[in-house]
């Protein structure tokens, strides 16, 4: 198979580095490398899965949680997870956001999912700057 489409050699120049949580997913400040091996461990029921779940929202077409199972579908112990209370996990207030680092042929770029204006709904802004340029931004390690 071939990363290859409509010319663009996806494998070569398009990385996907870092992914942050802020205010979102039971966790004040939560950022971590996906473009090295690494091991998330933790109990039952805190976030593990969902935290890899939410890189679909960086990678699917969607701009809102209705119509869950067919989306996403993000499933736990009692079954799918509803619209509602997906969007309360992952963007429980307007400073809920989630923060995708990348890097293509252009240089560093971050895609800042947050809170939309529609029921379960949520935005999407490109910033063309490295994580660490925004950063302080969204969190601030001295105060």
């Amino acid at each position: 198979m071939t990363n290859t489409l409509h010319g663009l050699d996806l494998g070569a120049n398009y990385t996907l580095k870092r992914i942050a949580f802020i205010n979102s997913s039971q966790a004040a400040y939560i950022t971590f490398p996906i473009d090295k091996s690494a091991t998330l461990s933790g109990n039952n029921n805190h976030g593990k899965s969902s935290t890899l779940r939410a890189i679909k929202f960086f990678l699917l077409p969607e701009v809102n949680l209705n119509d869950m199972e067919r989306k996403f579908a993000f499933v736990g112990k009692q079954g799918p997870y509803s619209g509602q209370a997906s969007f309360e996990h992952y963007f429980p207030t307007s400073r809920s956001f989630i923060i995708l680092e990348g890097e293509n042929t252009a240089g560093p770029y971050c895609q800042v999912l947050h809170q939309g204006r529609e029921m379960f709904s949520y935005d999407r802004i490109f910033v063309p700057l490295a994580y660490e340029d925004i950063e302080p931004i969204f969190w601030q390690e001295d105060e």
